[in-house]
């Protein structure tokens, strides 16, 4: 049985912003510029925001991950790992702290990032996901431990 997890490389508030402007410089120079190569260019610049993503699949059976990287829909860059025994996904919390200055004021950026990690083997790790809000990290990996059959282990 192979199970496989799909995440975007770009957000999908980044894809749109970029598909929007893309339409409105394009109508743009369509109407007043006639540079037909830049829409090319924008068509291709939208065409890899949405196509760019990671792909995780394990086989429990062959007992192998296999970890890719996808542009335009194109494999371009692939791992695969042995293992013996998946243990659990371990949930842990990061939190991150910095002064982020301006000419008028300084503030304090302080926010926590939610990391998913795939632990195997006993001693061997992959990293699955980050994200910023807990309850979706949590959601997408309760679903992936249940396909896979492995508890899933929270560190906070």
């Amino acid at each position: 049985m192979t199970v496989k997890s799909e995440n975007n490389y770009f957000s999908d508030t980044l894809k749109w912003i970029v598909v929007v402007a893309s339409a409105l410089v394009s109508g743009y120079l369509l109407y007043a510029a006639h540079h037909q190569w830049i829409i090319f260019f924008l068509l291709f610049i939208s065409l890899v925001s949405f196509s760019t993503k990671y792909v995780l699949e394990v086989d429990i059976q062959k007992k192998h991950i296999i970890d890719s990287f996808y542009i335009l829909w194109i494999k371009t860059k692939s791992t695969t790992i042995n293992f013996q025994t998946l243990n659990f996904i371990r949930l842990d919390k990061q939190r991150h702290v910095y002064n982020a200055g301006s000419r008028s004021r300084d503030r304090q950026a302080d926010f926590n990032e939610y990391i998913a990690t795939l632990e195997y083997d006993n001693d061997k790790s992959l990293e699955l996901e980050r994200k910023m809000e807990y309850q979706l990290l949590a959601e997408e990996m309760k679903n992936l431990a249940d396909k896979l059959g492995i508890p899933i282990n929270r560190t906070f």
